[in-house]
């Protein structure tokens, strides 16, 4: 999946409703008593909780790291292809859609004394 906010919340779902299902299946095996069981369910929503927090947790978190990965190498592309142009023999002028300079080499810039 593409958009990460649907595949944690697609997560979230599957997790809840197997969650629901399996744990309410246990309590009723595990526990005969109505007024044990009654407890059984309170734990086990508390535990949903603190499963689910982790679980998001954890998605949210890798989601975050690959993010980050991603806006550091291309800072490092950006760096290097900077670098590339600032040592190139000629010079380098970008500009916008107004017609401003965004962005010059040095050697544009000692050509045109434009040097700060």
């Amino acid at each position: 999946m593409k958009n990460p906010a649907l595949k944690v919340a697609f997560l979230y779902i599957l997790f809840g409703i197997l969650w629901i299902l399996l744990s309410d299946i246990v309590v009723d095996l595990v526990f005969v008593d109505r007024s044990i069981a009654t407890h059984a369910q309170t734990y086990k929503g508390w535990a949903f909780v603190l499963f689910s927090g982790i679980l998001f947790y954890f998605l949210i978190y890798r989601e975050f790291s690959e993010k980050n990965k991603t806006q550091l190498e291309l800072v490092k592309q950006k760096d290097f292809s900077d670098a590339v142009l600032d040592t190139a023999g000629v010079f380098v002028a970008v500009f916008n859609s107004e017609g401003i300079i965004v962005f010059s080499n040095e050697t544009f810039e000692e050509i045109l004394s434009l040097k700060s």
